[in-house]
Order: C-alpha cells, then structure tokens, then sequence
C-alpha cells in the first residue's frame, strides 16, 4: 500500500479543504485552473501501488497557508508530486501558493512533463506546425487577393469563408459515424427535386440569378 502526500493540517482534510488529485492528463489549452483531469482522493489516504498509473503524478491542495482577513482571502498551498516507484517514496516537483486559479499557470507546465516529456513536446510541435502552415496559407491568400481588382476581394472572400463552412460540415458528419441526419436526407430530396448541389452546399437556379433578391419575387415551393 502507498500513503498519498498530505502537506496540510489534519484538520483541514477533515473540512474538506484540502484534496489530492491523481492525475491522467493535463490539457495545454484549458482555462483558468481547469484541464487537471483524474481521480480525487483525500490526503493522506492508502491506495494499492497496482492501482496509480505510471508515471504516479499527483496534485495536492493544501489548503490556505494562514488565516484570511476580513474580505482578504489567504493565499493556498498546491503541490505537485510524482511517485518514484523505485524508491517507493514521492518526490515534489514543485509548489505554488496563489489566492484563485493562478496556481495553474504554474504548475500546468511541470505537470504535463512529469506526465510525459514526449507528449508535451509533440503536442508543442504539432503547435508549431499548424502555425506555419496557416501562415503559408495566408501568404497564397494575400497573393490571389493582390491579383484580383478591389471590389472583387471582398466576393472572393465570401466565397472563401463558404467554402471553409462547408469544409467543417464535411468534419462535423464524420463525427456523426458517417450517419446521415433527417435534415441532410430532406436536402438531398429537395435537391433531386430541382435544387442544384454544389460540393456540399444547396443552391436554387432562382437564388444563383438573384432572382431570390429581388423584392416580390415569387419562390417556388
């Protein structure tokens, strides 16, 4: 059996001020102190070795350091720990005292590498790589806008922005399980009935002459 870390009083895990979170992942792109994902346990408390994950990280809150004043809330104590199996023993990372969620931009960090170097680096570098390739993308955008007279960018544009639209549809259905919704089976009879389908997107003959534009057309039912 392993005795989780308990920095605090005694008192405090009895009120619920103090907790320990062993942790299975960190998200790098939460907010604020969310994002420690895994189990909650009391401090202090005997879990079986088989049953921490490797690697053991675990996160502890120790609750305030000294009492508040008045409105003046006291800074808590939060602890990051890993458990070194070798020596059966757990050794602190790092600590961090902070009033709200502040703690998490400290400890975020150490956490994702005590969870795996090679994750927070990879993810770091998928990063990295979706950055330069937005940033080539913008550069062949800049060029056919430059090519194109002033009045018809912001068209080109439009088009652009339809087209990624109907992209993330594509995802979004492949998120489904590839099964087709009530509403895409009613389009797809709508455009067998005279509807024109472009790529992903549904278009009328009427709307494509802009007859949809003017004042009191008529639309076809």
């Amino acid at each position: 059996m392993v005795r989780l870390p308990c920095s605090a009083p005694l008192r405090y895990v009895r009120d619920f001020r103090a907790y320990a979170r062993v942790l299975t992942r960190v998200d790098p792109h939460a907010d604020y102190a969310s994002g420690f994902e895994g189990c909650l346990l009391r401090p202090a408390s005997l879990v079986r070795e088989a049953a921490l994950p490797d690697p053991a990280v675990l996160l502890e809150c120790a609750g305030p350091v000294r009492r508040g004043s008045g409105h003046r809330r006291a800074p808590s104590l939060y602890v990051l720990w890993r458990f070194d199996r070798r020596r059966g023993e757990w050794c602190e990372l790092a600590r961090t005292q902070a009033e709200a969620w502040e703690w998490a931009v400290d400890l975020r960090g150490p956490a994702m590498r005590a969870l795996g170097q090679v994750q927070a680096r990879a993810a770091a570098v998928q990063v990295r790589d979706l950055e330069a390739r937005l940033e080539r993308f913008g550069c062949v955008l800049d060029e056919e806008l430059a090519g194109l007279p002033h009045r018809q960018q912001p068209l080109f544009l439009a088009g652009l922005a339809d087209w990624v639209a109907a992209r993330l549809a594509d995802f979004c259905q492949v998120g489904k399980g590839g099964r087709k919704s009530k509403e895409e089976r009613a389009l797809e009879r709508w455009a067998g009935a005279g509807g024109r389908r472009v790529g992903r997107v549904f278009r009328t003959p009427g709307i494509s002459r802009g007859l949809a534009a003017r004042p009191g057309a008529r639309q076809g039912r």
